[in-house]
């Protein structure tokens, strides 16, 4: 398992190099922070980002709404942090090394590396540190309407690892490693038994394990009382019989509560291992103080000399201490085993030695055997290549023993140190040619170095970049070839296509007929030049030839248009853009619920909208206007201007104010030389004269409707009336909601002719009538095939009887007045019917067609 380890070096007290009065506190509050700026080395330009990832940051804080968040790969709608509640205003320090959310892990860069200052000589400190991991969860709503996610760090270990170093900043002595908890906890660790055995770490280093993020609240430094114990050996793991007894502490007052690191209580603690022990004691009025206590082992096992291995087998001298005699147990790599004192060690490597007394108690120690400097082997060759620009590293056999490492000199005499490079950067890359160095094995415990081997790497130079292009041309049946040359110096062309990931070379790219006459298509393609000598490849660019669409516009709208009233047109088939629209008289484009639309009550107008409405703005009167709308586009760069239509039109006339004609078939009967009357139904409107369906008066329009009357004979076609009769023989009367047709001497040679009413509605636009049968006969009455109606008029008093007989196969039985309408309908089977009828001529019709006059006087 590899662990991730991230450092940070964070400022505790003062000033860098000065020694400070304990207890002192840095907290990272707002009073504190200048104070911190100054002292720590940045960077102090980086904020809060959406991701997360503060590094170096005082928070809480948030991210301010409308930026990208990056793990979201959208901008919400709304979004934030959530942070855990500080002890010092809400603000603390927060280390990251990863910020992680589902299937997502965003790395942060490195964080600087500074120090504390100095702990006064002659005090036994205890540190303090208020801390806790995973403080922040970011939380984001998508729509207005959806409720909050909350995305918290997804690593489940972090921790602080607190240690000392010496004033240079050199070896670590690890004082405790903290796991931290998801809530703030408060941590101890005591500095005192390692500044007793090493006075010169006097500096405390914070570094972050795992991954995540750390906060920190506050940390304290302070001085405690000392403590005195007596300590008894232990003896091996099998047979635990050490113990500590601490004293009484100076200036504590009773009860004491006294906690172990391994859950005991009380001021002594016994059954113990040899290892180091952690002890904090509380009195009644909060004093505190914590130590590390070492329980030796009762068996002293101590390395006198070694003897690494070389042209003889290693040796390594102990001496141990213990009761009675001493018996040893040694292994080693390849399974080495020996229990003798001082056995010939012949591989290098790591050998542990255990000594054991004679009451069985033992003593545990690793020794190292190195490889003697003259038996150092020399580091396998090899011979590589690389591009000009790329970052070398070479490949490194495993070393003899742990304790060597590779390094590379530019000579085959040098051994200086200060001039050894280290793998990662001993072969420079930014010119091509050869380069030459030295490899040997260093064995950093004798700091000695073995013989030589030459290395060799060839760097080619890298090839020119393809030029990137972009075509867009309209339809062809011609194909296309691209222009790159397939050979520059040394290198030779590859292209592929993004979709394929296998280049090819040898031939150019091109494109069929068949591709090239596709509408809308895009194809992309890759391109590169690789070195056939050294195999450099350049960066691949992008190009991508499209074909132009070609668009053939139009406009759909109404056919009529009606004053005051919405028309919706609609543009088809055309790109998306800027629109130009115009609407000529009649009309004028209306937005609805957007008044301040650059179209809205405009006649023209630009807009990106592929549908306006119309309003029609103008009262038809008799001659009504034809409203026609346009819409034009500029072509822009896909679209294929010389195939391409990108303006249309489209037209409507008004419709008609002026009378429309009820389409009910009219009745015409008579007596030869009889008065002639035959009644044309119209539709209500309110725009006519009071009776007067013939004459228009609304608005500032006041007319008379042309008209005229056509009649057809059997077989034949229409023909004005006033053609067939003298225009002096009949006249048209009007009434409300119809127009009479009177002729004064029924001739007979109207019988069997069809009579209509053509009107000219407005300008151009002639409406008819349904047409009607004249009847001119002295046989006014149809033969009753099946003499089952009987009606009859009372002229006293102007009712009409109907009366069916009983055999009557009749359904029903309808009065119809001579303009055809339905004055009454009624079922048969009744013994008798009465109704009252004002004087006039009316027909009764029956189910199978019988048609009879009926007149009351």
């Amino acid at each position: 398992m590899i662990v991730r380890v991230f450092a940070i070096w964070i400022l505790m007290l003062g000033l860098v190099k000065a020694q400070v009065p304990l207890p002192y506190i840095t907290s990272f509050g707002l009073a504190d922070q200048p104070n911190i700026r100054q002292l720590w080395a940045g960077p102090w330009d980086q904020v809060l980002r959406c991701d997360g990832l503060d590094s170096l940051s005082f928070g809480p804080s948030c991210c301010t709404q409308g930026q990208f968040v990056p793990w979201m790969g959208l901008t919400p709608v709304n979004y934030g942090c959530q942070h855990l509640a500080s002890s010092v205003g809400g603000h603390y320090l927060r280390m990251v090394k990863e910020y992680s959310l589902s299937g997502t892990t965003l790395a942060v860069w490195p964080q600087p590396v500074l120090f504390t200052p100095r702990i006064p000589s002659g005090t036994l400190p205890v540190l303090s540190i208020r801390a806790a991991k995973n403080t922040m969860h970011m939380f984001h709503a998508t729509t207005p309407w959806s409720a909050y996610s909350f995305h918290g760090n997804a690593f489940a270990y972090a921790a602080l690892e607190v240690s000392l170093v010496d004033s240079a900043g050199g070896s670590a002595i690890i004082l405790d490693t903290l796991v931290l908890n998801n809530s703030w906890t408060l941590y101890h660790v005591d500095a005192g038994y390692s500044l007793q055995q090493s006075p010169t770490s006097s500096r405390i280093r914070l570094r972050m394990l795992g991954d995540g993020d750390v906060a920190i609240d506050w940390v304290r430094i302070e001085a405690t009382p000392s403590l005195t114990w007596t300590t008894t050996p232990a003896c091996s793991s099998t047979s635990p019989n050490g113990s500590i007894s601490v004293n009484p502490i100076p200036g504590f007052i009773p009860p004491i509560t006294w906690i172990w690191n391994t859950g005991a209580i009380g001021s002594s603690i016994i059954g113990l291992t040899s290892g180091t022990y952690t002890v904090e004691a509380t009195d009644s009025t909060g004093q505190f103080t914590r130590r590390q206590i070492h329980v030796p082992s009762s068996v002293n096992l101590t390395l006198d000399s070694v003897h690494y291995v070389g042209p003889q087998p290693g040796v390594a001298w102990l001496t141990a201490q213990g009761s009675g005699s001493i018996s040893w147990y040694w292994t080693g790599p390849n399974n080495f085993q020996s229990s003798v004192p001082n056995p010939l060690l012949s591989q290098p490597g790591w050998y542990t030695v255990v000594a054991t007394d004679t009451l069985g108690c033992s003593a545990t120690l690793p020794v190292f055997i190195g490889l003697n400097c003259a038996a150092i082997p020399s580091p396998s060759a090899f011979l590589d290549s690389t591009c000009v620009g790329t970052p070398y590293v070479p490949p490194i056999a495993s070393p003899p023993t742990s304790a060597h490492v590779v390094r590379f000199w530019t000579t085959s005499t040098d051994t200086a140190l200060n001039l050894a490079l280290p793998p990662v950067n001993a072969f420079s890359t930014s010119v091509s040619g050869w380069v030459l160095r030295y490899a040997r094995w260093l064995d950093t415990v004798q700091a000695c170095a073995g013989p030589p081997t030459l290395c060799s790497l060839w760097v080619g130079s890298m090839p020119l970049v393809p030029t990137p292009y972009t075509w867009t041309r309209c339809p062809q049946n011609t194909g296309f070839v691209y222009p790159w040359v397939l050979t520059q110096s040394t290198s030779k062309l590859q292209w592929r296509t993004p979709s394929v990931g296998v280049w090819t070379w040898g031939t150019p790219p091109d494109l069929t007929p068949i591709e090239t006459n596709l509408p809308s298509a895009i194809y992309p393609l890759l391109t590169r030049y690789v070195d056939t000598l050294g195999g450099c490849e350049s960066a691949a660019t992008l190009s991508s030839y499209q074909v132009k669409t070609t668009y053939q516009s139009g406009l759909s709208g109404p056919s009529l248009y009606h004053y005051g009233q919405l028309h919706q047109v609609q543009r088809l088939n055309s790109p998306p853009g800027v629109r130009y629209w115009t609407v000529n008289y009649g009309g004028r484009f209306e937005v609805i619920n957007n008044q301040l639309h650059p179209c809205h009550n405009a006649t023209a107008c630009l807009t990106n909208d592929p549908s306006l409405f119309v309003r029609g703005s103008v009262v038809p009167c008799w001659n009504t206007p034809t409203v026609t709308v346009t819409v034009s586009q500029s072509a822009t760069g896909i679209v294929c201007d010389s195939l391409s239509n990108l303006t249309s039109s489209h037209s409507g006339t008004y419709e008609c104010f002026s009378t429309s004609i009820n389409q009910i078939q009219p009745i015409g009967w008579a007596a030869p030389g009889d008065s002639l009357m035959l009644d044309v139904s119209t539709v209500p409107n309110v725009n006519n004269l009071p009776g007067n369906p013939l004459s228009m008066s609304y608005a500032t329009c006041s007319y008379t409707i042309p008209h005229r009357w056509e009649v057809r004979p059997p077989s034949g076609t229409w023909t004005p009336l006033d053609q067939v009769i003298p225009a002096n023989s009949f006249t048209t009367q009007t009434g409300t909601d119809r127009i009479r047709l009177v002729v004064a001497s029924a001739p007979t040679a109207l019988h069997g002719y069809d009579v209509r009413l053509a009107l000219e509605r407005c300008q151009g636009n002639w409406s008819y009538s349904a047409s009607g049968t004249l009847h001119i006969s002295l046989d006014l009455i149809e033969l009753d095939t099946h003499n089952d109606l009987i009606f009859g008029p009372n002229p006293s008093s102007g009712w009409v009887r109907f009366r069916t007989s009983s055999g009557g196969t009749e359904q029903h039985i309808s009065l119809v007045d001579p303009s055809g309408r339905i004055i009454r309908q009624f079922a048969v089977g009744e013994e008798g019917y009465e109704l009252q009828l004002p004087p006039g001529i009316f027909f009764v019709h029956t189910t199978n067609g019988t048609r009879r006059k009926l007149v009351v006087f």
